[in-house]
C-alpha cells in the first residue's frame, strides 16, 4: 500500500510541480512552509468540528426516527425501522477521526521540516478523497460532497507538493516562474 502511495506521489509531484502552469514564488513557498504548523492545526480543529457534527447529526437524526416512531406507535401505526447511524456513517466518522488526526500530528514534524510531516499532509489529502467518495457511494449525497473534496484535496495538494523540496532535505529543484 505505500508503495503505491509513493508511486502516487510521484506522479503528483510530476503534475504539480512540473506540468502546473502556475509556480509559486520562493519567498511564497518559504512562507507557507512557515505557517504550515498552524495551518495543520486549523485544519485538524476544523475536521474534528467535522466529526463531531457527523456524530450529532447522526445520533440527533436517530433519536428523532426512534421518537417518531414511537408516537406513530401509540396512535395505532407500525413502527418504520430507519438507521441513520449505518455502516457508511460509522465508516465516515473514523475517516474523518483520521484525517484530523493526521493534520494534528503533523503539526510538530512540518515545524521541524521533517518529511514525515508532510506525507501525514499526503495522507489526510487523500484520505479526504476517499470520505468524497465514500459519501457519495451512500445515499446521503449526490456527487456535491466528492467535488468539494477533490476540489480542496487538490488545492492541499497542489500546495504541499508546491512545498514538498523543504521536507526533502535537499535543495529545490523547481525553477520558480515568479
Amino acid at each position: 500500500m505505500l508503495k503505491l502511495l509513493e508511486t502516487f506521489e510521484n506522479s503528483l509531484d510530476s503534475l504539480f510541480c512540473k506540468k502546473v502552469p502556475i509556480q509559486l514564488s520562493d519567498k511564497s513557498r518559504r512562507t507557507i512552509v512557515d505557517i504550515m504548523p498552524w495551518v495543520n492545526l486549523f485544519l485538524g480543529i476544523l475536521s474534528l468540528l467535522a466529526t463531531l457534527s457527523l456524530w450529532r447529526w447522526s445520533h440527533a437524526t436517530q433519536a428523532s426516527i426512534d421518537y417518531l416512531n414511537q408516537l406513530n406507535q401509540q396512535l395505532g401505526g407500525r413502527i418504520i425501522t430507519v438507521h441513520r447511524l449505518t455502516f457508511v456513517v460509522w465508516l465516515s466518522i473514523i475517516i474523518l477521526l483520521a484525517q484530523s488526526l493526521l493534520f494534528l500530528m503533523a503539526i510538530s514534524p512540518t515545524r521541524k521540516r521533517q518529511k514525515a510531516g508532510w506525507n501525514m499532509l499526503y495522507y489526510a489529502f487523500i484520505i479526504n478523497i476517499i470520505y468524497g467518495l465514500i459519501i457519495t457511494l451512500s445515499a446521503y449525497d449526490g456527487g456535491g460532497r466528492l467535488m468539494l473534496s477533490i476540489l480542496t484535496s487538490g488545492l492541499g495538494l497542489y500546495f504541499i507538493f508546491q512545498i514538498r523540496h523543504y521536507y526533502l532535505g535537499r535543495k529545490a529543484t523547481i525553477k520558480s516562474v515568479n
